[in-house]
């Protein structure tokens, strides 16, 4: 299609940012209050695009543990209106099952503080209905690998960042930053492809527990307990959970 001119292209300004080396060797930041990394990273600087967000901010993370400074920035986003918006994968779905535990820590909060949190099925009830470009977003088995945000329809981060403690403390990472509210829309409408059969939609019922809400070949289905999830794998999470660092996750 690029040969012969049918695909169609779309030019718009990036940045490259990236963690440097040193992050992760003799000389990497120091550690300051609340164990965050001083000086800049990759973090710091995905935090401050994420400071500009004025209506919506859209994130999709394989991993997300968003720790206290990130739970500050999205209080600080809600605070002046803007909508949060939250798709990672279901415990079913997720192939590091122990990050789970420092998601489900942050889970209810993300609820009560306003967002939309959304879990990626592992097997959509109906695979017409999950549109043609789950090759975006993630394998066969529909397990979540994309790692975008997109600020107000106009800005897109997309790299090798989860939006976790291991990213912003541990390892390197890179991203692009792009402004383009046409590119910004390519990547909403494909994330609207998953649509109700391909996720669950996570709430708070009225007596305060979690729910799960999704749909499969067009009937409503709603769990409250960790849907796909085998018992023994949820159980293991639980005794786990006291000995899992979280900047290890």
């Amino acid at each position: 299609r690029l040969d012969r001119g049918r695909l169609a292209m779309t030019a718009a300004p990036a940045e490259l940012i990236a963690d440097l080396p040193s992050k992760v060797g003799r000389s990497r930041p120091r550690l300051g209050a609340g164990k965050l990394v001083t000086g800049r990273t990759i973090a710091t600087d995905l935090l401050s695009v994420i400071d500009t967000a004025q209506s919506e901010l859209i994130i999709v993370s394989p991993y997300f543990v968003p720790g206290e400074r990130g739970m500050a920035a999205f209080r600080r986003l809600v605070a002046r209106g803007v909508s949060l918006k939250v798709l990672t994968n279901s415990l079913a779905a997720t192939d590091a099952a122990i990050v789970h535990i420092g998601y489900a820590k942050y889970r209810r909060q993300l609820l009560e503080l306003g967002a939309e949190v959304y879990e990626l099925r592992p097997d959509p009830g109906d695979a017409s209905a999950t549109g043609s470009n789950l090759g975006v977003i993630g394998s066969s088995k529909a397990s979540l690998h994309a790692k975008v945000q997109v600020i107000d329809r106009r800005t897109i981060f997309v790299g090798s960042f989860n939006v976790d403690q291991r990213s912003s403390l541990e390892n390197t990472e890179m991203g692009l930053e792009i402004e383009s509210p046409a590119l910004a829309m390519q990547v909403v409408d494909i994330l609207r492809d998953r649509g109700e059969e391909g996720r669950y939609r996570v709430t708070l019922g009225g007596d305060g527990d979690l729910v799960w809400t999704t749909r499969t070949h067009g009937v409503e289905q709603v769990f409250h307990d960790e849907p796909g999830a085998g018992t023994l794998l949820k159980w293991s999470l639980k005794l786990l959970a006291p000995f899992a660092p979280e900047q290890m996750l």
